[in-house]
């Protein structure tokens, strides 16, 4: 789990390349983030309300693939680089 939690506090300072095991056992990269403020510039769209959720699942928003995706926390494969949030790039 400490690469997960590593993930996690990264995914909400920044943005992430990671990977990890889907389902069906085939290895997922992704770039993605969890802070709202990138999601939006993106122009990504911020889930209203609370949904729940099982615990052992992490969401994040995909950036390649402008959409809100989740994988099992424990599936976590490797952390690739982390870059930090600049807004400047999507005024």
């Amino acid at each position: 789990m400490e690469k997960f939690e590593k993930l996690h506090k990264q995914l909400h300072e920044g943005i992430v390349k990671f990977s990890y095991t889907k389902k069906n056992g085939e290895v997922r990269e992704a770039v993605g983030t969890l802070m709202f403020e990138a999601v939006t510039m993106m122009g990504g769209n911020i889930p209203e309300g609370k949904k729940v959720r099982a615990k052992n699942v992490q969401t994040y928003y995909d950036i390649e693939k402008q959409a809100w995706r989740c994988f099992d926390k424990g599936s976590v494969v490797s952390i690739d680089g982390f870059t930090e949030f600049d807004r400047r790039k999507y005024m």
